[in-house]
């Protein structure tokens, strides 16, 4: 209490109320109506109005205390809240300030780096400047040049033209003797055509002559082997007609000593039969080894 006593006695607004509501010294009553040892009814009736009246004013004034109390407690809660958003705030700031303080140090960076490369380009604009300035030079040199050479190109013109006319007197004269070369290199060029084709159609008629000479080699021995084999074929075939013959005779023999009971006329026909047989077969052999 004493402690919060003190504190409503600094705030100014409860400074202002604790002198409003105290009563001076003149004003206070003796306690129990004495004055000078004695007792005094005027004093008694005044004691007990102004007993009233300070009770009244005493009750207002712890009223209104109380009042200041929890006015300077909310305001204490809100001071508190305040330092305390005050020192978030001073928390946050100074990260803040730190990330700038990062920030301005890499534009700091940046800005010498940035000088570094401005330096660089100021001192390659100077080299360029100089090597204008020695182009500029050598242009002048330049053009200094190409107008003596004009006055050389005028004075070569005049000779050229001195040129021209001889080679127009050297080209009439030279024009016929160029038909008479023309005419003896078409002269040359036919004869080596010529030459040439006759080299040619003997080496043709060269391999022609191996061609030949090697086809009728071949077809000498080809030949050769075909009549063996031709040989050969026709006594094959000669075997196989007597080889036929002579069974068609052995047929015609058994066909004869099986029938003899038979009538007359039936082994006259199957006889007759079987000599057509035998001449068509002969026919046919014949006429396959004439062809």
């Amino acid at each position: 209490m004493k402690h919060g006593s003190s504190n409503i006695q600094q705030h100014p607004v409860c400074v202002n109320i604790y002198a409003k509501h105290t009563v001076p010294k003149e004003e206070t009553p003796n306690l129990g109506g004495y004055k000078d040892e004695k007792f005094n009814f005027k004093h008694s009736s005044f004691y007990c109005s102004n007993l009233q009246t300070f009770s009244c004013s005493l009750f207002t004034i712890l009223f209104k205390t109380l009042i200041v109390k929890m006015e300077y407690l909310i305001l204490e809660e809100k001071y508190k809240n305040l330092l305390k958003k005050s020192n978030y705030e001073k928390a946050i700031l100074k990260k803040e300030t730190e990330a700038l303080q990062k920030k301005i140090e890499s534009l700091e960076y940046a800005y010498i780096e940035k000088e570094n490369k401005i330096s660089g380009m100021i001192e390659e604009k100077e080299k360029l400047e100089e090597d204008l300035f020695e182009v500029k030079r050598e242009n002048r040199n330049l053009k200094e040049d190409i107008s003596r050479l004009n006055e050389r190109i005028v004075d070569l013109t005049d000779v050229c033209k001195t040129y021209r006319r001889m080679i127009k007197s050297r080209n009439k004269e030279l024009q016929q003797g160029e038909v008479l070369i023309e005419e003896n290199i078409n002269l040359r060029n036919s004869i080596e055509e010529v030459n040439n084709e006759k080299h040619h159609l003997e080496l043709e008629l060269a391999k022609k002559t191996k061609v030949i000479s090697v086809i009728k080699d071949k077809y000498k021995k080809n030949i050769a082997r075909l009549l063996e084999k031709f040989n050969e074929k026709d006594r094959h075939i000669q075997e196989l007609q007597n080889f036929v013959l002579h069974e068609l005779n052995n047929l015609k023999l058994h066909v004869l000593r099986e029938n003899e009971n038979v009538r007359h006329s039936k082994i006259k026909n199957i006889h007759f039969f079987l000599d057509e047989l035998i001449k068509k077969v002969e026919e046919k052999l014949t006429i396959s080894i004439m062809q």
